[in-house]
């Protein structure tokens, strides 16, 4: 078995309705820790005040109601390609998610208590190279 971990190069913005974003942070890509919050990213990017402090909580509450894109690129190691089974494996993701690799839809999940595993090629396929 072959691991190839992708924690590096995140970045989050907001996407969809953006009517009570901030039109300092529309369009606006930051860097993002993978695993990590959007709230956190924000205040590392300097982007909004602790939450935690003061009132601050209901001047950020905008974010919970905006929906955020995560995303990163990655070159896959060749050798996962030689394996008879490719698995994409997140440990976690926001209750409602959906994962697009390279521009396809993998999945849709509603649930942020579970871990999920994503076939990217199922066992019997032809073994492919990178595209």
């Amino acid at each position: 078995m072959l691991k190839q971990a992708l924690h590096d190069n995140w970045s989050v913005r907001a996407v969809g309705d953006l009517s009570e974003v901030p039109a300092s942070l529309r369009g606006v890509s930051v860097p993002a820790e993978v695993p990590g919050c959007v709230h956190t990213d924000l205040m590392r990017a300097g982007k909004i005040p602790d939450p935690y402090r003061d009132f601050n909580e209901f001047e950020v509450r905008w974010i919970g109601r905006t929906d955020w894109e995560y995303r990163t690129t990655f070159d896959a190691d060749a050798k996962l390609f030689e394996h008879e089974r490719i698995d994409l494996v997140c440990d976690g993701l926001d209750t409602v998610a959906k994962i697009e690799l390279n521009g396809v839809e993998l999945a849709q999940t509603f649930n942020m208590h579970r871990g999920y595993r994503f076939p990217l090629r199922r066992e019997g396929e032809a073994p492919a190279g990178p595209s």
